[in-house]
């Protein structure tokens, strides 16, 4: 009989039971994200109403865990999903890891789930895509989804940061400067509601904004930074946000205003770097720029991906495991795996 205990109950934020499953966090280093910690439980349960399970297995010690999100609608499925954002956080042992999944499968069983999807930080994807591992996820009927992201070591300092860019990308930074693109981290409420949330419900429409003002109380560690580019006259141009753990920074709510797009200036390029500086000089030692397809499927796909190269770093395969417990949703995922791999292989 084996000797892993399983423990599977609610994530309350503020609990002692959170507590310690933060500290827990945090000592795993850049193999732990954001999106498994107790804060980022309480900002979804608010902003979108999902709750949170923590699955444990454990002999004496922790040997893995995920925090799951039991939500409404996907991709793949209109139905229930339970979301391992940024885990599970695995170690060395596949009896853990297999009762771990055991655990989440009976877990997305009782929450009514049709899909289950375990989408590790790239600092950790490897964990999910190691030996032993991938065949068992395979075996517990998972399929594996590309994804590639580029992290950028930000721990040089300013020419060596320059220097790891693309000529097109230092020729864009020098662009947007001598253009008179400034550069503002938010620093207060006013200032991100003026600035950023303007903005960005300039690109994501009206309803942002009062999402982004609750995201702003939400975030009481102040994991978020919220940057914006503007013009001589404060026309907001661009908008790049992150959020911070374990050294790690990740890159979301990236855009061009219509202001931004009418100008024509390179905003984003000298956005991204000011980005960078300002979590290296926090002490953040890796810049996450939140990926993009493997084979683009269209204009705007290819062009995130070219504009994310420019910044350097090295490029990371993600694999994303899904597993559903609907046969038809299975049979499309699968199907669309096969199309996929078949793109790849043209595209070599």
């Amino acid at each position: 009989m084996s000797d892993i205990e399983v423990v599977s109950t609610p994530l309350v934020p503020g609990s002692a039971m959170a507590a310690e499953w933060d500290a827990w966090l945090t000592h795993q280093g850049p193999r732990a994200g954001f999106l498994q910690s107790s804060q980022w439980a309480a900002i979804d349960a608010a902003l979108n109403g999902a709750g949170t399970q923590l699955v444990v297995a454990r002999r004496g010690e922790v040997l893995a865990a995920g925090a799951l999100l039991r939500t409404r609608g996907s991709r793949w499925a209109s139905g229930v999903a339970a979301d391992c954002h940024d885990g599970p956080v695995l170690g060395d042992d596949h009896e853990a890891t297999e009762r771990l999944l055991d655990e989440i499968d009976r877990f997305a069983a009782a929450a009514g789930a049709e899909t289950v999807r375990l989408s590790p930080p790239a600092t950790a994807a490897a964990a999910l895509d190691g030996p032993g591992v991938a065949d068992l996820l395979a075996r517990s009927g998972y399929d594996r989804l590309p994804w590639l992201t580029r992290l950028v070591d930000i721990a040089a300092d300013d020419a060596t940061l320059a220097a790891s860019f693309t000529r097109t990308a230092r020729k864009a930074v020098r662009r947007a400067a001598e253009e008179g693109v400034l550069c503002v981290r938010c620093a207060d409420k006013e200032e991100f509601l003026r600035l950023f949330a303007r903005g960005y419900a300039e690109i994501a429409g009206a309803q942002a904004r009062e999402r982004l003002s609750r995201l702003w109380e939400l975030d009481a560690a102040r994991a978020y930074r919220f940057f914006v580019a503007t013009d001589a006259a404060g026309a907001v141009l661009a908008t790049l946000g992150t959020y911070r753990f374990n050294g790690v920074a990740t890159e979301v709510m990236s855009g061009r205003t219509p202001a931004g797009l009418a100008a024509g200036a390179p905003a984003q390029d000298l956005l991204h770097l000011e980005a960078l500086r300002a979590h290296r000089d926090e002490g953040d030692r890796l810049f996450d720029l939140a990926g993009y397809a493997p084979v683009p499927a269209d204009d705007r796909q290819a062009g995130i991906r070219r504009f994310k190269e420019k910044f350097g770093g090295v490029e990371v395969e993600v694999g994303r495991y899904e597993r559903s417990r609907s046969p038809v949703v299975l049979r499309g995922l699968r199907g669309l795996r096969g199309r996929l791999g078949a793109l790849r292989a043209r595209s070599r």
